[in-house]
C-alpha cells in the first residue's frame, strides 16, 4: 500500500492539500502530521502542558480530517502524528519511520511574510527529501491528470526523465508534454523526440506525448503560461544535482513556481 505524508498547519491551504491527497489516492495510507513550534499553532499558545497541547492538536486534526474525508471509517487508512520542534526535521523522521512514498504539501502565494516563509519551508522539503513531493496551491481541486507538462532543459538526463515519467504514467495514462523553454537555441528537438519515443513506446499502453521548445521570457512564467494555455493538470520538475550551478538554478526556479503557481506541481 502506498504511504503518503501530509504536513498541515490548520490553514485552508493545508486542508485543501489534505483533501487533494485523499481524493487522488483513495487506496493509500495517509499520515497527517502537525508540528507544533509556536508559529504554526498560535491558537494553542495559551495551553500550558505539552500533553494538553498535543491532545488539543490531535482533536483539531480529527475535525479537519472529518471535514475533508467522505469515508466514515477514515481512521482505517489515515493516521495522525503530532510532533514538537523543527518542521523539516520531523518531516524527515516521519518519512523514515513510516517508509513514506510521497509527500503532499500546500503552498500559498507571495503577498505577505508568512506566505513567503511557508513557501520557503515547502522549498526546503523539495530540496531535502528524495521522494516525490506534490505541491498543491490553495485553490487547486483534484482532477484526473489528463495532461501533464514536464519541464526539461539541455542539462538533464533525458533518458532518466523519460523512464521516470513512463513509470509514473503506468497509473495515470496521461498525455505528457515535455516542454523546454530555450533561450540559447541549443536544444536538439529531433534528437529528444526520438529518444523519448524509443523509451515510451516500449510499453503495452504507450503514453501519448509531445516535445516542445519555445524561446520566450522568464522560465517559470513561460512554463505556467504554456501549461495554462494547454489546459494541463500538473507541472512536473526534476531536481538536478549534478553541479553547483544547476542546484542554484533549480532552487530559484522551484521557489518562483511554488510562490506563483495555480497549478499543482510534482517534484521528482
Amino acid at each position: 500500500m502506498k504511504k503518503i505524508l501530509v504536513p498541515v498547519d490548520f490553514s485552508y491551504v493545508s486542508e485543501n492539500a489534505l483533501e487533494y491527497a485523499i481524493k487522488s489516492n483513495p487506496d493509500a495510507h495517509i499520515v497527517v502530521m502537525h508540528v507544533f513550534n509556536g508559529l504554526f499553532s498560535q491558537q494553542n499558545r495559551y495551553l500550558k502542558s505539552w500533553t494538553t497541547k498535543s491532545q488539543a492538536i490531535y482533536e483539531q486534526l480529527v475535525r479537519m480530517i472529518k471535514d475533508v474525508s467522505t469515508s466514515r471509517d477514515w481512521n482505517k487508512n489515515i493516521s495522525i502524528e503530532v510532533r514538537e520542534g523543527d518542521v523539516l526535521k520531523h518531516i524527515k523522521k516521519v518519512i523514515s519511520e513510516f517508509d513514506i512514498d510521497e509527500i503532499y504539501m500546500g503552498t500559498r502565494d507571495k503577498h505577505d511574510i508568512i506566505d513567503k516563509l511557508l513557501g520557503t519551508i515547502t522549498l526546503s522539503v523539495v530540496k531535502s527529501v528524495h521522494i516525490p513531493v506534490y505541491v498543491i496551491p490553495r485553490r487547486a481541486a483534484y482532477t484526473q491528470y489528463n495532461g501533464v507538462m514536464v519541464a526539461i532543459d539541455n542539462e538533464q538526463d533525458f533518458q532518466l526523465v523519460a523512464k521516470k515519467m513512463k513509470e509514473w504514467n503506468k497509473t495515470h495514462r496521461s498525455f505528457i508534454k515535455f516542454q523546454n523553454v530555450n533561450n540559447d537555441d541549443t536544444f536538439n528537438l529531433r534528437q529528444t523526440e526520438s529518444l523519448v519515443y524509443q523509451l515510451l513506446s516500449d510499453n503495452p499502453h504507450p503514453s501519448p506525448f509531445e516535445v516542445s521548445v519555445v524561446s520566450k521570457g522568464q522560465v517559470s512564467q513561460s512554463l505556467l503560461e504554456i501549461a495554462q494555455d494547454d489546459a494541463l493538470d500538473l507541472l512536473v520538475l526534476f531536481s538536478k544535482k549534478e553541479s553547483f550551478y544547476n542546484s542554484i538554478f533549480f532552487k530559484s526556479l522551484s521557489k518562483e513556481l511554488i510562490l506563483n503557481t495555480e497549478l499543482p506541481l510534482l517534484f521528482l
